[in-house]
């Protein structure tokens, strides 16, 4: 009977820790609010094409992406639409099989920014940046 409830709670926490959480943290917690006009979404992305950033200080490289953004839900602001152009930059594309919870920001180019985690090494810091 031991070792049965050994394996029962074995399976539960390995299906506890790898199951319950279907959205990556990638932008402020619920409840957080960004600068006015951000919008907080969760979604998944298509991705569609890169600009590489040339710097020969930069080993691992970045790029621009751009990327269509499928919104499954509006947590903060306003949209035009379900799905949305967006731009990030970063070494590598996201991934299109991960539902990300992101902060977008406006872009005067048209589309949405895709603003970096806060406390992130990586990715764009709206609130540094002017002018884009």
């Amino acid at each position: 009977m031991s070792s049965l409830f050994s394996e029962i709670m074995v399976t539960a926490t390995v299906l506890g820790l790898s199951g319950c959480r279907t959205v990556s943290d990638w932008g402020p917690s619920a409840g957080i609010a960004g600068p006015s006009g951000d919008v907080i979404v969760i979604g998944r992305l298509q991705n569609l094409s890169s600009e590489s950033v040339y710097d020969p200080d930069d080993l691992l490289g970045h790029s621009w992406f751009s990327a269509n953004l499928h919104v499954s839900r509006v947590e903060s602001g306003e949209l035009p639409g379900r799905i949305v152009p967006v731009r990030y930059f970063a070494h590598t594309t996201l991934r299109e099989d991960v539902t990300f919870r992101f902060r977008l920001r406006g872009h005067e180019g048209g589309g949405y920014l895709i603003c970096k985690r806060p406390g992130s090494g990586s990715g764009l810091n709206c609130d540094g940046q002017s002018g884009l």
